[in-house]
């Protein structure tokens, strides 16, 4: 598949590389390796990140990560490994990773260790350039990019950007769960309505639940346009929203429309710290979708394993786990959808 060019950011040295990594993310990694993979001409293919091992032996992910990476068209293609944490443990793995990536004949491009805010280049033993204790940089310096792909703030650990997505509680989960049974009881109403007519003919039937499906349409389209505008629907409606999503045809229209627009991001997420526990999933996998249309894999996973934690058997979120972990890029997302 061919993809529109895609948005880029000018890099013009390491410290430039592991600000943007940071900002694409959304999280600054830490007791991770990550391989950045990229293309002559394509420029950032994706970043692929892996909890540092305690013994690389056996360190079962690798083989796997890399061959995600070999499965890229290989003229041009090449990797850099940043290693967060200790110099041991980050020594260990990037070699680990170099040899998985000799074996695959994927060159590797530069060698980084990052800690405490400073860098080190492994693979450069000149003091001039390179200093034994590293090279001091700024985590959250702006990068001169015409587009963004993530979020525009990297928040400083995966703990504080775990709390993003924490659902709501108190007085606001009690409203949520009061809206939440007047939601159901709605949708019952229309469902029994619908039945009631099966007496009359199948036609008859099919152009009520067509009528239903549409008029849910519409309620999704209206909330879509509140949130353009920065303003979240209240309480019954959040519910209701929560609650239409997770039927197949609005599910399926919601996902066809999911951008990476910062306003959706904000959308779902809101939806999803409000929803009520059984109706998280569909929100989730739409966040999901979202942030993985934006490149922010690190938001992309966490609403894939909210979803799929409060419902294992989840369809898209399992296949959405699956791309996440293969680092689909941004434009393939759509194809997912494309039949």
């Amino acid at each position: 598949m061919s993809h529109a060019d895609p948005p880029f950011a000018r890099l013009t040295g390491p410290a430039d590389v592991l600000a943007f990594v940071s900002y694409l993310l959304g999280v600054k990694p830490a007791s991770s390796l990550l391989l950045v993979a990229m293309h002559g001409r394509d420029g950032l293919v994706f970043v692929m990140r892996l909890d540092l091992p305690e013994n690389t032996a056996v360190w079962q992910q690798l083989p796997q990560a890399v061959d995600r990476i070999a499965a890229y068209p290989q003229d041009g293609l090449f990797v850099v490994l940043i290693g967060y944490g200790p110099a041991g443990p980050v020594e260990a793995a990037v070699e680990a990773a170099r040899a998985e990536l000799t074996r695959t004949a994927v060159p590797v491009r530069d060698t980084l260790r990052v800690s405490e805010g400073r860098f080190w280049r492994l693979d450069c033993a000149d003091p001039a350039c390179c200093p034994a204790d590293g090279v001091r940089f700024d985590q959250v310096a702006s990068i001169a990019t015409t587009a963004v792909y993530a979020a525009p703030v990297a928040l400083p650990d995966r703990r504080t950007f775990d709390a993003t997505l924490a659902p709501v509680t108190g007085e606001a989960r009690l409203r949520m769960r009061v809206a939440t049974a007047t939601a159901c009881a709605y949708l019952s109403d229309l469902v029994e309505g619908s039945a009631a007519l099966r007496g009359r003919g199948a036609t008859v039937n099919k152009q009520v639940g067509r009528a239903i499906h549409l008029a849910l349409q519409d309620y999704l389209l209206e909330a879509r346009e509140a949130y353009r505008q920065a303003q979240p629907v209240d309480d019954l409606y959040a519910a209701t929203l929560t609650v239409i999503v997770d039927l197949p045809a609005v599910h399926t229209l919601a996902a066809r429309l999911t951008g990476s627009e910062p306003w959706q991001i904000l959308m779902w997420t809101d939806l999803v710290r409000r929803a009520d526990p059984q109706f998280t999933a569909a929100p989730a996998t739409l966040l999901a979708l979202c942030a993985m249309r934006a490149g922010n894999l690190v938001l992309a996973d966490l609403a894939v394993q909210r979803a799929l934690a409060t419902e294992p058997d989840h369809r898209l979120g399992q296949r959405l786990a699956q791309a996440i972990n293969a680092g689909i890029h941004p434009d393939d997302v759509a194809a997912m959808f494309a039949n």
